[in-house]
């Protein structure tokens, strides 16, 4: 038998971690279920954050957070909650707890503390 993995072993592994995040703020006892992004997901993500970048530097980073967190809070089943549409409710709700969540799920997704940081002073 040989170690050298299958196409049809890698399609069905199942290798999306995920964590919850309580969100008692919005009610007593929930949690918000956040997923890593799957690569297409990542991708797309990446392009965004490319599309605002010059010279190295982030230069617009609205809305990225929002990106992130459409591409990672998911169901119980692992389907995604939000789209790049609806995600836009979350920006009327507490900042203590998008950050919370965005703070997670780019520790999730192994978004690095460079971008994070380019992202919060833009």
């Amino acid at each position: 038998m040989s170690n050298i993995i299958t196409i049809d072993e890698i399609v069905k592994a199942d290798d999306r971690k995920w964590v919850d995040v309580p969100v008692d703020e919005w009610q007593k006892g929930k949690v918000v279920r956040l997923g890593v992004m799957t690569a297409k997901s990542r991708e797309i993500f990446e392009a965004a954050v490319q599309k605002r970048m010059r010279n190295g530097k982030l230069t617009d980073s609205k809305g990225l957070k929002f990106y992130l967190l459409a591409r990672s809070i998911i169901d119980e089943n692992g389907s995604p909650l939000f789209n790049d549409e609806t995600i836009k409710q979350l920006g009327e709700k507490s900042s203590v707890v998008v950050e919370r969540l965005f703070e997670a799920a780019q520790k999730l997704n192994g978004i690095g503390s460079e971008t994070v940081e380019e992202m919060r002073k833009n």
